[in-house]
């Protein structure tokens, strides 16, 4: 009698007892009187280790994928990426090797794809064919400076700075300290605003002068 299912890293373990004798699958009668618990693992013949995330601008990494056992003469391993919304309708092949058992594949991310948090990485072989488990994948992009032009500002106005559309996981950092995305200005002077990620720091300036009187 099965007593819980659990879908873990790809996989399905199962939980629940028996008492009855050897017979089918079961080569062992039962433990004495009582019942006997049992673990059933159904697992895909091979999983992958990969980096959980990446830099558009640093488009090579490694998979590396551990068999449970030798696949046939001729197979290929294909990694594997989503859509940005983790869709596997039209992946994306970002490397092969042709080998029978574990190894690391190199690979390269095509230029221009889009930054975000909902990727996916997996492995498929071809003999047999097979797929493993998805690998959660972020791709982020280098920080933009998008303060604007040098511009004027009327006697008893204001003006909002912004740092414009970043990239994810972008922080911001004003000359005052201030880590806000925005930036209220109510005097004329230089103004300058740093964003950081993973991928980089980008600094961009203004310069606001003194214009008509509102």
């Amino acid at each position: 009698a099965v007593n819980d299912v659990l879908f873990l890293n790809g996989e399905i373990w199962v939980t629940g007892w028996s008492k009855s004798p050897a017979n089918g699958n079961k080569t062992s009668s039962n433990c004495g009187s009582s019942v006997d618990g049992w673990i059933i693992r159904l697992y895909r013949k091979f999983y992958i280790t990969a980096p959980g995330s990446i830099c558009n601008t640093s488009t090579s990494g490694k998979v590396h994928f551990t068999t449970a056992a030798d696949f046939l003469p001729g197979n290929r391993f294909t990694i594997q990426l989503s859509d940005p919304n983790g869709d596997f309708s039209h992946p994306i092949e970002l490397g092969h090797l042709d080998a029978l058992h574990t190894d690391s594949i190199p690979f390269l991310l095509p230029p221009g794809l889009p930054s975000g948090t909902g990727y996916r990485l997996r492995l498929y072989s071809s003999l047999p064919t097979d797929t493993s488990g998805n690998f959660s994948f972020t791709i982020h992009g280098t920080p933009a400076g998008l303060l604007g032009r040098d511009t004027s500002l009327c006697v008893g106005a204001t003006m909002t700075l912004a740092t414009g559309p970043q990239p994810l996981e972008t922080t911001s950092l004003w000359q005052d300290n201030s880590t806000l995305n925005t930036f209220l200005v109510d005097h004329v002077g230089l103004f300058w605003c740093e964003a950081n990620n993973a991928c980089g720091t980008s600094r961009d300036s203004i310069l606001i002068v003194a214009g008509d009187k509102a």
